[in-house]
């Protein structure tokens, strides 16, 4: 970004300057990180645990980290018409995840709560360079999501592949840090670091959208496990942390979510106050309007294999009713390797402490309701014709 190349060309031209510095300017451009550690990875080819951007600095030599951010290419200049597109929003999030993720280590008492925020500044690397240098695509993609259609269903739609998949592959390709190559991959949720990033990640997500959302709200009760604090308070901490960064972030082309902060309303709220009665009012005179991307066809959702927004909200309504009502009990899974073979419950929320389902460990070797939903999401459909073949999802050699 703009405010980061001219402040990092400062620094240069001061003989004062140490690696602390210029960690303070770069800290908050994704780019500009992303390239420095890929830098690393190109010039020390074992995986390596880098503590900070500053330890990579100190690693690399500020020679060879001028010399490989020289001909980063300046978002300003490349879209000055759009002030915030897509990679703009996915930068924010990144931002917001990594801040997150750094607070989150903190509060959990880990060493080096720094290295979990480069993990989750750089969680979406693949993303940004898709949003880079294939944006059309991503306005698809964009436009799937804002119709109602899952996100990795529609990059699915779009790509034949999910951005988690692409970011995986990217950090990989890229010898970025373990912790972010281990927060990509699906049985890293088991171990505490990972799970921070990937926890903060889904926080930066969902508030996005909506802090209000049912989402949202079931990420704080996850952070709740994960902290051993209650929901309430990570709540009001992370409320008050979106202030801060916003007070960091003000110089740069980035949105920040505390300004969404103004409308959250709590869920007695929403459900006590009036709904105003529309009053109808004479149509105004149309008028012209640049043609809006065409969005995706209702015929296009259903191949997606995806429910409409409507249906989709309905869906959550009945699922809260539930929880509240019927006291439904949500899991976290996570497969013990990479190999997927074995699965078993990492974060249990609305349970009770001695639930059996907290000891539940399922071998995916034998054909079950499980081993299907691991396989490429799909929408499956368990009824009384397919039962007998997929039910109980308990099958034996669980524990």
């Amino acid at each position: 970004m703009e405010p980061t190349a001219r402040r990092f060309r400062l620094l240069i031209d001061r003989t004062s300057s140490t690696n602390a510095d210029y960690q303070d300017v770069i800290k908050y451009d994704p780019g500009f990180t992303l390239a420095i550690f890929r830098a690393f990875g190109r010039n020390n080819p074992v995986a390596e645990s880098i503590h900070s951007i500053a330890h990579a600095i100190s690693m690399l030599g500020i020679d060879l980290v001028i010399d490989s951010t020289r001909r980063l290419p300046v978002l300003e200049e490349l879209k000055p018409n759009l002030p915030h597109p897509g990679i703009y929003r996915c930068y924010s999030r990144a931002v917001h995840s990594a801040w997150y993720a750094l607070h989150l280590g903190q509060w959990a008492g880990d060493k080096n709560p720094y290295e979990m925020a480069i993990a989750a500044l750089l969680h979406e690397c693949g993303e940004m360079a898709l949003w880079a240098h294939a944006e059309q695509e991503m306005q698809h993609v964009q436009r799937y999501v804002d119709s109602g259609i899952d996100r990795m269903d529609a990059a699915r739609k779009v790509f034949s592949f999910s951005l988690e998949e692409l970011n995986l592959a990217m950090a990989q390709r890229w010898g970025l840090p373990p912790l972010t190559v281990e927060a990509l991959q699906g049985f890293g949720a088991l171990e505490k670091r990972p799970l921070g990033v990937i926890v903060a990640n889904s926080i930066a997500q969902a508030s996005e959208e909506d802090w209000n959302s049912q989402k949202t709200l079931e990420l704080f009760e996850l952070a709740e496990e994960y902290l051993n604090i209650p929901a309430d308070r990570i709540a009001a901490r992370i409320h008050g942390l979106t202030a801060a960064l916003a007070r960091e972030i003000h110089e740069l082309p980035l949105r920040s979510t505390a300004q969404d902060l103004l409308q959250v309303e709590t869920r007695s709220e929403a459900e006590k106050a009036p709904q105003p009665v529309a009053k109808p009012s004479p149509a105004p005179k149309a008028k012209k309007k640049p043609q809006a991307p065409a969005e995706p066809s209702e015929a296009e959702a259903r191949t997606a294999g995806t429910l409409d927004k409507e249906s989709q909200e309905l869906l959550t309504r009945i699922m809260r009713q539930l929880r509240d009502e019927a006291g439904l009990q949500r899991a976290m899974f996570a497969p013990l390797s990479s190999e997927g073979d074995t699965l078993k419950v990492r974060f249990m929320i609305g349970g009770k402490k001695d639930s059996p389902l907290r000891k539940f460990r399922l071998d995916l070797g034998q054909r079950s309701l499980f081993s299907i939903l691991m396989e490429k999401p799909k929408g499956f459909w368990l009824n009384q014709e397919n039962q007998g073949k997929y039910a109980p999802p308990d099958p034996r050699g669980a524990a």
